[in-house]
This record gives structure tokens, sequence and C-alpha cells, in this order.
């Protein structure tokens, strides 16, 4: 229950108040940039629209807001099993994110300078990582936070132990209660815990925590290999994109092929007519020294 009042606070308030953050101080940094940089010291003249575009705000990059995302997705994946609302909050404050960018690039900030790359870095091993961490970190949610294990096991060892004893998990509560030692407290105190009436740990409990060490395993490979799956049936480029890049590589291949025949084609015509020239300067040389 804490971590999902932890988690609430970050996906809801703290991203409510990083927006108006975002709306506020561009707003803020705009006017008083545009203020002392934009009217001379005479303060009667303007300058024009290319020299108000170059004074704007230079453009710190896309570090923060890369940092933003990861911490982000961080929280949604590592910690989902204790607050499944988070990814909805995620997607309505990307929704609003993406709005308030694209406002502080086009109207804020001087424009950016475009750089060619091939993906995003060092990011994606940051992502991946994140990513395997959260399936194990959720593994151990569901398993220690949970009551969906002692349950099934409850429902397992009832059955097996009475073969009377029917699904609706009568007793469950109570079975999970331990009772203080004796001569320890002035009146009888129940707890949660499998203890027995000497404070030892039962049986119930060491094979509990056998059957969530063994749900632990058994959740982290299938979650891997249906991961691993997903990645070998859907190609990284589909089909048509991949027709399309190969048909363009064709195309580009072919016309370099076309330049080159047409450019030893031009070579040998200006070759030819080198040649003509030079026969009709040895022929009038000839004529001249007889």
């Amino acid at each position: 229950m804490e971590l999902t009042q932890q988690l609430a606070i970050i996906m809801i308030g703290k991203q409510v108040i990083n927006n108006a953050r975002e709306i506020l101080v561009p707003k803020v940094q705009a006017w008083y940039h545009r203020k002392h940089t934009l009217i001379d010291t005479q303060g009667n003249r303007r300058y024009t629209r290319w020299e108000q575009d170059y004074r704007l705000i230079p453009y710190e990059g896309l570090f923060e807001e890369y940092l933003e995302m990861i911490l982000q997705f961080g929280f949604i994946t590592l910690f989902v099993a204790a607050f499944p609302l988070a990814p909805f909050f995620a997607l309505l404050n990307n929704w609003f994110e993406i709005r308030l960018d694209a406002h502080k690039l086009v109207c804020h900030t001087r424009r950016p300078v475009p750089e060619r790359a091939n993906n995003i870095g060092v990011w994606f091993p940051i992502l991946t990582f994140l990513s395997h961490m959260a399936v194990i970190s959720n593994a151990f949610l569901i398993a220690f936070t949970s009551d969906f294990i002692p349950k099934m096991l409850y429902h397992y060892e009832m059955g097996q132990n009475s073969p009377d004893y029917d699904s609706s998990l009568a007793g469950y509560v109570n079975y999970t209660l331990s009772t203080s030692p004796a001569n320890t407290t002035a009146q009888t105190c129940r707890y949660r815990d499998f203890r027995d009436t000497t404070g030892r740990h039962t049986e119930f409990y060491w094979k509990l925590q056998f059957v969530r060490f063994v749900f632990i395993v058994v959740f982290e490979h299938l979650v891997f290999s249906i991961c691993r799956l997903i990645d070998l049936l859907v190609p990284d480029i589909p089909k048509d994109v991949e027709h399309k890049i190969k048909r363009e590589q064709y195309l580009a291949k072919q016309a370099l092929t076309d330049s080159t025949t047409a450019t030893g084609a031009v070579n040998d015509d200006e070759t030819e007519v080198m040649d003509g020239n030079d026969e009709e300067l040895l022929t009038v040389q000839g004529d001249n020294h007889t």
C-alpha cells in the first residue's frame, strides 16, 4: 500500500507539477530573453523576423527529455503490479507532453540543428535493462506482497487434508493469524504470520516460501520466453518497408550504373572529337608546309 501511494503521488501529482513548470518556465524565459535582446539600447528599433528567431532561447538538447521518459518507463514497468493505473496516467501525461514540447520548440526556443542518428544511442540498453529488471521486480511483488500464492497453497493443503473442503477459502483469515506465545502479553494477541504457539515458523510457512521462489523462477522464465518468441516472430523492419528499401537501393544502383555508362560514352565522344581535330590540324599544317 505504501508503494501504491508513492507511485500515485509520482504519476499524478509530480507529473502535473512538471507539466505546469514546462508551461510557465519557457514563457518566463522567452519574455525575459525577448525583453533584453530584441530591443536595442535606444529602445526604438525592433529586429527583423530572422534576427528574432536567431535570438530565441538556445535549445538545450534532448537529454532532459530522454531522462524524463526513462524515469517514467522505469516507474511504470518496475512497479506496475503495485499500481496498475500507472500506464494510464503516463499515457495522459505523454499526450500533454508532446504538445507542450512542440509549443516550446516552435515558439520559445531556437530551431535545433538536425543531426543524423541510427538509433537512440545509450538509452536503448538502459530501456532493455529496465525491462528485464521489471520482470523480476513484478515477480517478487506478486509472490511476496499479494495473497495469490498463500490462498492457492491454502486451498491445496485443505483439499489434501480434508476431501470435503470446498473452494470458498473458508477459515483462511483465521489460518493466517498466529497467536502470541503464552505469558508474553496480558491478553491473547493475534498477528498475521504463520507461527505456532511457541513463536516458531510452521511447516506451512516453509512450504509457502518454497512455492513463492518456484513461482518467481517459472514466471521469469515464462515472460522472457514469450518476449524472445515475440522478437523472433515480429521483424524489426516490416516486409513492405524492407521491399521498398531494396527497391530504392536497386534504383539507386541502376541510376549509378546508367550515369557511369553515360559518362563513359561522353568521354568516348570527346576523345573521338579530339582525335578528329588532331587529324584536321595535321592536314592543315601539312598543306601549309607544302
